[in-house]
């Protein structure tokens, strides 16, 4: 009789704790997350033409890494801003001079690119047991994106007489992504989760302006807005943590 008791206490305590861990989980009010895609990658090709040359430029516009803000409105909603940045740049120089050494020239070619996601879900949650959460609801993005080329040729003759030139295009497109999404939530502990989620999304990606800019000044610097139709349906998968400590 005494043995049974204990096991009865045993099993009321691990009940009752359960009860007050799913209570302390679904509780949780405000948190940050990571989310992590080496999959997310995505490109867009632009098609410069410079001086007397022909540039095919491919940059990245989305990040493999997003940052979150959970913020549990009630333990059914939960609204969840997100923000990811993507930058990468390239430099080369080349030399060329004749096999006298009187002339020379150097040419500089640069590129930076730029991408900035922000966005904005809304969840309705629902508990599939003490440990584990289920969501599922609309995100919706806009990405920001800039690219700059940048092609510098510098020029030394016989005599020191000495020219350069530079030809410059910055491109600016803002990108729109709509999406359902559905993740599961375990919790090892009530304030941490580790989970996966994958969603279903189209995007529309906007219509480049682009600024071409030559020095010394040439009668061809131009502004050109493309108008172009693309867009994207896709699916995706990400693997995330979030803290909760409030």
């Amino acid at each position: 009789m005494k043995h049974i008791s204990v096991i009865i206490s045993i099993l009321f305590t691990v009940m009752f704790s359960m009860t007050l861990f799913a209570q302390s989980r679904m509780e949780n009010r405000l948190g940050i997350g990571i989310s992590i895609d080496p999959t997310r990658i995505g490109h867009v090709t632009y098609y410069t033409y410079g001086q007397n040359s022909f540039i095919v430029e491919t940059a990245t516009n989305q990040s493999p890494i997003l940052f979150y803000l959970p913020i549990n409105v009630t333990d059914k909603i939960r609204i969840e801003p997100l923000f990811g940045l993507n930058s990468t740049s390239n430099a080369s120089t080349s030399n060329t001079t004749n096999n006298i050494g009187t002339n020379s020239t150097k040419h500089t070619y640069s590129s930076d690119a730029t991408a900035v996601t922000i966005g904005v879900s809304g969840f309705y949650r629902t508990s599939l047991s003490n440990y584990f959460g289920l969501y599922f609801g609309p995100r919706v993005s806009y990405t920001f994106l800039s690219l700059v080329n940048e092609n510098k040729n510098e020029s030394i003759y016989g005599g020191g007489n000495h020219s350069s030139s530079t030809y410059n295009t910055k491109t600016n497109e803002t990108d729109i992504t709509v999406g359902l999404a559905f993740g599961v939530e375990y919790f090892p502990i009530s304030r941490i989760s580790f989970g996966g989620e994958a969603s279903f999304n189209y995007t529309s990606f906007g219509n480049p302006h682009v600024k071409n800019t030559f020095t010394p000044p040439q009668p061809s610097n131009s502004i050109t807005t493309v108008e172009r139709t693309r867009h994207s349906s896709h699916t995706d998968g990400i693997f995330f943590v979030r803290w909760y400590f409030l």
